[in-house]
């Protein structure tokens, strides 16, 4: 079963925020104000605060992480009370937001990766926002690997020393671009008529080995790769039959998600794999309230096509003599 990222927004999914925050407070042995906790959940004033976004991932089912963030505002006493980054903020780009939540639950796997994950998808969700920066705190589990290569690759400037925790857990606080860091993203992506549809992503990762979609089965997802490799097989009696290769910022599954077909091969991540997931009903259900959207999804079919008979020209082409 892959481990799922998505904006938590139902009344179920936020619950399992506060429970996952009960016991990430609990593991660092933090005391937790009785006012704040109740039935193994902690909620403070700051979830009343409008536009905040809460991100909660799932593996197995089970909520196993989460991630917070806020509009910063300067001077507010709330705020100010638990976070003091007034200074910082007077000297970056607002609009602000605040990241004042990320944890994953002990044994949860591969922790870096998870943190990676959160931080990189709170990023697209609030530059969607037109936010211009993001201030908090990067964790010591997510600066296991080289500093200067994470503040790099997450267009961020450290602005201060170190900061303790609790225990041996520590942190450097950041500014964040959030724009900047937006277009470097979408540059990457291949088919962008699917951006149009970011509103509906959530952020799927499998492990080596795990089948993103099989053969046989009716399509109700597309994927959007982001890191990793998928390898195409196709079962042929009892014989498993490598077709193709994709990586990083390739469409797959889009169509079959849209005519609901059967699959026609099976897809399996051949390495740990970041993919962005489009579900087949809240797709259809943005083309009913935005019909014009589906000019979008046209464009990338006709690019597709475009591709396959340029294969198959290729392939009849005659080949010259030796």
């Amino acid at each position: 079963m892959p481990t799922i990222i998505l904006s938590a927004n139902s009344a179920d999914e936020i619950n399992d925020v506060l429970s996952v925050r009960h016991k990430l407070l609990q593991n660092f042995d933090y005391p937790i104000d009785p006012m704040f906790q109740k039935g193994g959940r902690v909620v403070d004033p700051l979830d009343l605060y409008p536009d905040t976004v809460n991100l909660l991932a799932y593996r197995d089912g089970t909520p196993i992480a989460t991630a917070r963030f806020l509009v910063y505002r300067t001077g507010d006493p709330l705020l100010h009370s638990i976070h003091d980054f007034d200074d910082s903020a007077k000297q970056v780009e607002a609009p602000i937001y605040f990241m004042d939540w990320l944890g994953i639950l002990p044994g949860s796997g591969d922790s870096q990766r998870l943190l990676n994950t959160l931080l990189e998808y709170g990023i697209l969700l609030l530059a969607r926002r037109q936010a211009k920066s993001l201030l908090g705190c990067l964790p010591s589990s997510l600066l296991g690997k080289n500093q200067s290569e994470l503040l790099t690759e997450f267009e961020a400037t450290q602005l201060g020393p170190k900061k303790n925790i609790g225990g041996k857990n520590w942190a450097i606080p950041v500014v964040l671009d959030l724009q900047r860091f937006y277009m470097n993203w979408v540059a990457g992506i291949k088919d962008r008529e699917i951006l149009r549809f970011q509103d509906l992503f959530y952020i799927s990762l499998f492990e080596p080995g795990e089948v993103l979609f099989v053969q046989g089965e009716r399509g109700s997802t597309a994927y959007l790769l982001q890191e990793g490799q998928v390898e195409i097989v196709l079962q042929k009696g009892d014989s498993i039959i490598p077709l193709a290769t994709l990586d990083d910022s390739q469409l797959v599954g889009e169509i079959a998600m849209i005519t609901q077909e059967v699959r026609t091969a099976s897809l399996v991540a051949k390495t740990a794999v970041s993919c962005i997931t489009l579900d087949r009903q809240a797709f259809l259900e943005t083309l009913d309230r935005a019909p014009h959207l589906a000019m979008d999804i046209f464009k990338i079919f006709s690019k597709r096509i475009s591709e396959a008979n340029r294969r198959i020209a290729g392939a009849d082409a005659p080949r010259p003599g030796p």
